[in-house]
């Protein structure tokens, strides 16, 4: 049986799901910590007592809203019974938390306006993780519709019972009034209706049953409801109590019923009566089971779920951490709750986490709020990986959920076709310089061998040769001339083909000479001083990875080239720890303002990821541009290395 006879169940403050429904709840619900200071005052407080949560949070204690006669009549009563003076304000509801006495109570509520209303308050305690009692939860309901029609229903029966008996019967209740010594003087229609269709059970007794009496037949047969009833009825005829309220289970053969009973004292001239009325409240007992029941399964499905899922706070601080984050990132609940999002993220990104959360509470200029993208994690152990993250806002509640999923397997699988694509067109590449290349070579060399042939036959001075012959000779000579300059341009469009489908030799200098000659043509085919940086030898994957940085560098040559007016790009590329560094950076005017990712700048970011890399482009100080691309290395003896080497052309 649950309510007032029921212990309260304590409030825990560690789940955002669970914060999300007490915002979104229609009752008021209040929380403080052991000073009595509020930290939670839902919308439905704001609406009921006309404060706002600014108002309140940090400032106040709820005797703001207590009227403080009622409060402190209530701590000397208290005190009395414990003898020991309790003072009124959050000492009284800490005590009767103590004494296991947090059982609903009715209380006078005065709002911001000065206005009054009646509410029962519940109050629970809640814990923090440690399992420490760090405060109190109420929840509040206005009663002043149900009071007025109790209060109305009440006066109406001392003025006239047969008007009494009218607006009993239109109620939908089930009311009842009994006399001092428990026998039934009246019942409304809800209440005959249900004695008739439920005919054995405690709260089906017709008028001039004694009420008490059943109840207690019934409590000495083990039920503890009839026995709950009757000692609260006698409670109030005694002036113990004025007015009490219980819920509990009524079950049929075929249906499950929940009822709420309020027991109220009505005076009429020298006589004392108690006004019964049970309400069916099983659509509400169902709604609130399905919204527990809901939280539960949310809860496990967020614990149980593949994908990571985190939330953290508006400073960035991690609130919530699944099992699925515990297994992809290495660290556990209890190491993470607590930490800054950034242990989850490499460098040099870390750092922009906050300056991101402050811009985006400042101006609500979103970057990745609200969005998806492909992103770059750091597990416990140090290894980077990447990661499709997904990242949203809890409405008022100034928290963000992360969901990731680890990308590895897919980048692994799209990796191993961009080096199966690779190798082929590398194949095609040198096939077309061993065979065609080699066919064109010896065409040149047949046509030189012509040339000399024609020449041979061309008249020499003084010698009189027929002039057919004559003309014969020099046409062919022409003409193996005109064939060995197409032959040549094919030939230099074969080579020229051969270095697109391999741009950067098999060896182990080859990004370097590479890059060099990248530089060198760049300076020579426009006005731009080119340089190209490389201080210390580089660790590299394999010939994949330095095909891909050298694609980079030539999208980013050919945007600076197109669009920055520059007059000098440098080309560096550099090893810190196990991460390759290259930068290709510029003089000339910057990012523009709206900075929309082209077709260009897509397909660096795609070949970045290819290699396991990330691409940053950024406008620099004073003015320029920056593309920077961060990819994993190997030790020196399983990647390809790079000489030190610094040129400029």
């Amino acid at each position: 049986m649950s309510g007032s006879a029921s212990p309260s169940t304590a409030v825990r403050r560690d789940s955002t799901e669970i914060g999300a429904i007490v915002e979104a709840a229609g009752t008021m619900i209040v929380a403080t910590d052991l000073n009595g200071i509020i930290w939670l005052f839902n919308p439905a407080a704001e609406r009921m007592l006309g404060w706002t949560a600014d108002e309140v949070i940090g400032k106040n204690t709820p005797i703001l809203w207590h009227v403080r006669d009622e409060i402190v009549s209530r701590a000397v009563e208290l005190s009395q019974k414990l003898g020991r003076e309790i003072q009124p304000g959050p000492e009284y509801f800490q005590t009767l938390h103590e004494i296991g006495d947090l059982q609903p109570s009715v209380w006078t509520i005065v709002r911001k306006d000065g206005s009054r209303f009646t509410a029962q308050l519940l109050i629970s305690p809640w814990y923090d993780r440690d399992g420490r009692m760090a405060g109190l939860v109420g929840t509040a309901q206005d009663l002043t519709k149900r009071i007025n029609i109790e209060s109305e229903l009440e006066k109406r029966v001392l003025q006239s019972e047969r008007f009494a008996r009218s607006t009993l019967g239109a109620l939908t209740k089930h009311i009842s009034v009994i006399d001092s010594t428990g026998k039934i003087v009246s019942t409304n229609r809800a209440w005959k209706r249900f004695a008739e269709e439920n005919s054995g059970s405690w709260m089906s007794m017709s008028e001039e049953a004694n009420y008490l009496q059943v109840c207690d037949q019934s409590a000495a047969n083990g039920d503890r409801d009839a026995a709950t009833v009757a000692s609260a009825i006698r409670r109030v005829f005694a002036g113990e109590i004025d007015t009490w309220t219980i819920e509990y289970p009524c079950h049929s053969d075929t249906v499950q019923r929940w009822f709420t009973c309020r027991v109220t004292k009505c005076l009429e001239l020298d006589a004392t009566y108690v006004v019964i009325a049970h309400e069916d409240i099983t659509g509400r007992y169902l709604a609130e089971q399905a919204l527990r029941l809901s939280e539960e399964r949310l809860s496990t499905l967020l614990r149980t779920a593949n994908d990571a899922v985190v939330t953290i706070d508006e400073n960035g601080i991690l609130q919530s951490f699944n099992n699925a984050a515990e297994i992809m990132f290495g660290y556990s609940v209890n190491e993470a709750i607590g930490q800054s999002v950034s242990i989850l993220i490499p460098a040099p990104y870390r750092s922009e986490v906050g300056f991101y959360l402050k811009r985006y509470r400042e101006t609500g200029s979103r970057r990745m709020i609200g969005s998806s993208r492909e992103v770059s994690g750091q597990r416990k152990d140090g290894t980077i990986f990447p990661l499709e993250l997904s990242v949203s806002e809890v409405d008022h509640l100034n928290i963000y959920m992360g969901l990731m999923r680890d990308l590895t397997s897919r980048k692994q699988l799209e990796r191993k076709i961009v080096e199966i694509a690779s190798l082929e067109q590398q194949q095609i590449g040198q096939d077309l310089h061993d065979s065609i290349g080699q066919q064109l070579t010896g065409t040149i060399m047949l046509c030189q061998v012509l040339l000399e042939t024609a020449q041979a036959i061309q008249p020499q001075e003084n010698q009189h040769v027929a002039t057919d012959v004559a003309k014969a000779g020099k046409q062919v000579y022409l003409l193996a001339q005109r064939l060995q300059s197409y032959v040549e341009d094919a030939l230099q469009s074969v080579r020229d083909i051969c270095r697109i489908l391999s741009p950067v030799p098999i060896t182990a200098d080859g990004l370097k000479v590479a890059l060099e000659q990248l530089a060198a043509e760049t300076s020579k085919q426009s006005s731009i001083v080119c340089s190209f940086d490389c201080q210390k030898p580089i660790c590299l994957l394999d010939n994949l990875t330095a095909t891909h940085l050298f694609n980079i560098v030539q999208g980013a040559l050919s945007n600076a080239l197109t669009h920055s007016k520059a007059s000098h790009i440098q080309i560096r590329i550099e090893q810190l720890d196990q991460q390759i560094v290259l930068a290709i950076r510029d003089d000339g005017i910057g990012l523009p303002p709206s900075n929309i990712p082209g077709m260009g700048m897509r397909i660096m970011q795609n070949r970045a990821q290819i290699i396991g890399g990330t691409l940053m482009i950024r406008s620099i100080e004073p003015t320029g541009t920056e593309v920077t691309c961060i990819c994993q290395s190997l030790n020196q003896h399983n990647g390809l290395s790079l000489k030190n080497q610094t040129s400029s052309s």
